[in-house]
């Protein structure tokens, strides 16, 4: 997989370049949200509807990540922390771990990055601007319909697909071993969709009898190849 650049690297980087404005693009983002909470979610949603996955792997870093409006999923977290400390919300951290695809098997890129959003009241918000923001489909980046499934994600539903190198980062009583985690299934994002019971979910998935429903979007998908 590719490296990400170190911190040195990023921030030789960042230093080369011209500083957008991330304040004014803050601010029309957030202007009719009317607390923090709908400022978390309006920057999320800005960003899962204006920015594609790099697919070749270049850019990590949030100011090309803008301009270009693509990024590696690194550029896309330091795109939202910019963006969310620019409108106020400063208690923002970037989460890095392994990530699942939706075969079940641990991503070959490398390192995940997500983000974990803690409001003044000491709520936290888990969401994933990368995946919310789409899927690759056949080498080309699709935009996502199920945008809101990655937001304020259930860390019971987040353990399926995601974890942390920090266990305190999964936000579960009980935090899961990456063996635990390797033999969970990929969860789909129709269980959220859908209201399935996530916490019975995860009891049976990691007690081995766990069966997910398998979800057709089109009538092309009962077609076997």
């Amino acid at each position: 997989p590719r490296r990400c650049p170190s911190s040195a690297e990023y921030c030789a980087v960042v230093q080369q370049q011209p500083k957008p404005d991330y304040h004014s693009l803050a601010q029309k983002i957030t202007a009719r949200s009317e607390n923090d909470y709908e400022r978390v979610r309006a920057i999320y949603k800005w960003i899962c509807d204006s920015i594609d996955l790099d697919l070749q792997g270049r850019i990590y870093d949030a100011a090309t990540c803008l301009e270009r409006r693509v990024g590696m999923p690194e550029a896309y977290c330091r795109l939202y922390l910019e963006l969310a400390r620019c409108a106020g919300i400063h208690n923002v951290r970037i989460i890095d771990g392994k990530a699942k695809d939706i075969d079940g098997e641990i991503d070959k890129r490398g390192f995940h990055y997500w983000l974990c959003v803690t409001l003044d009241n000491g709520r936290n918000i888990l969401l994933d601007p990368v995946r919310g923001s789409g899927f690759i489909f056949h080498n080309q980046f699709v935009h996502n319909h199920y945008v809101w499934s990655w937001f304020d994600v259930d860390p019971e539903f987040m353990i399926f697909s995601h974890l942390p190198e920090n266990p305190e980062d999964q936000f579960l009583e009980r935090p899961l071993s990456e063996a635990e985690f390797r033999r969970l299934p990929y969860a789909p994002v129709e269980l959220v969709i859908y209201n399935f019971d996530i916490h019975a979910h995860l009891e049976l998935a990691l007690a081995g009898e766990l069966h997910l429903p398998k979800f057709f979007h089109s009538s092309a998908d009962l077609i076997a190849p």
